[in-house]
């Protein structure tokens, strides 16, 4: 597939998110500037086609970015791979739960704070929430892995997330 080919394919994926809803709309930002937001899109087209073998190397704990629907809106965002080991060979999709650098207003068992956000490939303090969603593994860009301590947290938030 042609660089071009992938842009105009990733533009295309976030104007049919867009119509999910009446009042849905695509914010490029979430603390992303347009650097971030270029810095993003080179590393996606940047991915040789030998490197897309890579897509089933998926590790629970990887950081990954993706157009991703949220709550209120729908946008660039970071999240991480909480699927099984099994779970990821059986299937094409994945599950993940979202990042967000916003505080969460109130403290639940189900979001916690990431103490190694830099480690993980985030460019800014960031926050799990047990916001759970299912995506395609060819729509995700791998940008970096949780500590230890930190997919801790996340599957513990996970695990009060169910009802297991």
């Amino acid at each position: 597939m042609r660089l071009i080919d992938t842009a105009a394919e990733l533009s295309a994926l976030a104007e049919r998110l867009a119509t999910l809803s009446p009042h849905s709309r695509v914010d490029w930002s979430d603390s992303w500037t347009d650097e971030d937001m270029r810095d993003f899109m080179a590393e996606s087209l940047r991915r040789p086609e030998a490197e897309e073998s890579e897509e089933s190397h998926l590790k629970p704990g990887d950081v990954v970015v993706s157009v991703l629907v949220g709550a209120v809106e729908t946008k660039v965002r970071p999240a991480v791979l909480i699927a099984s080991d099994t779970y990821l060979v059986e299937r094409p999709d994945v599950l993940v739960g979202i990042l967000t650098t916003k505080v969460p207003k109130t403290n639940t068992s189900t979001d916690c704070v990431l103490m190694d956000w830099q480690l993980a490939g985030l460019r800014a303090e960031s926050f799990f929430r047990a916001y759970i969603l299912t995506i395609h593994r060819s729509e995700l860009t791998v940008i970096g892995h949780l500590s230890s301590r930190d997919w801790s947290q996340v599957r513990t938030c996970v695990r009060a997330s169910f009802a297991l």
